[in-house]
């Protein structure tokens, strides 16, 4: 069971990671920038 739940939280961090590098490519990060 916990090797489940680590491997779930390892998918979801990478679709939170691939998610900010298409916003980031298809907003020509003025949002990231506009973020700080």
């Amino acid at each position: 069971m916990a090797r489940f739940a680590r491997k779930l939280i390892e998918v979801i961090v990478y679709l939170a990671m691939l998610i900010m590098v298409l916003i980031y490519f298809t907003g020509k990060g003025l949002f990231i920038y506009e973020g700080f």
